[in-house]
């Protein structure tokens, strides 16, 4: 006699309609329009925060280790009407093409093809934060252990300067960051979902790109 087990088929339609979800509001997210955009940048990240501020799309950048400009040959500049988010995105990657994206955690991640910041895939058991700055985020981001310990087997340093007056400004009251068993990455798309400062980037700089930097714009 064939047995059915109903918990089992619940769970499966529970996990194929949450896949199906999130498909959507990457779809969404790639599909939202663009009436108009003028992009005129010497670097992948001055391009993308044009885009993230200008549309309110929430963005995550991994930098090429110590190769911050795309070169004055390789000027970013594009300008579009009736578009879509995933247009100017094709066009900003066509116009750098050691970079491509796709959506990650209903956050576009933009990524150089020829690098790749493994620290990202870092498992992290928790991770909270409540009512303070982005300068303080940041610190919290490195005291992490299992981000420690990794960047320690990887001989990296942090660097956690304040970039600007704004980083000391305390984040939204409503903003929460509470969340367990994750990935650095996925905790760093979670972070600009919730934040108005809406995007992310990662970066290696340094004689032998031996420290890191997380920091948040938008």
């Amino acid at each position: 006699m064939l047995r059915i087990n109903t918990g089992l088929i619940v769970a499966l339609l529970c996990i194929a309609v949450a896949s199906k979800a999130r498909g959507q509001e990457a779809r969404n997210l790639v599909d939202k329009p663009v009436d108009k955009i003028s992009i005129d940048a010497k670097s992948m990240q001055s391009a993308l925060l044009v885009l993230a501020e200008e549309v309110d799309v929430p963005i995550g950048l991994e930098l090429e280790v110590d190769t911050p400009s795309v070169g004055d040959s390789e000027q970013i500049k594009i300008s579009l009407q009736n578009s879509t988010v995933g247009e100017v995105l094709d066009s900003i990657v066509r116009a750098a093409p050691n970079y491509r994206w796709r959506v990650v955690d209903d956050v576009i991640n933009v990524f150089p093809t020829a690098f790749r910041h493994e620290i990202l895939d870092t498992n992290i058991q928790s991770f909270s934060f409540r009512n303070g700055s982005i300068y303080e985020l940041r610190k919290a981001l490195f005291r992490i252990p299992e981000v420690k310990r990794k960047m320690k087997e990887s001989e990296l340093k942090s660097i956690t300067l304040a970039f600007s007056s704004s980083d000391f400004r305390k984040l939204e009251k409503d903003v929460v960051i509470d969340v367990r068993n994750t990935t650095l990455r996925t905790l760093l798309n979670s972070i600009v979902l919730r934040n108005p400062r809406n995007f992310w980037v990662i970066s290696r700089i340094g004689e032998s790109s031996q420290f890191l930097v997380i920091n948040f714009s938008g």
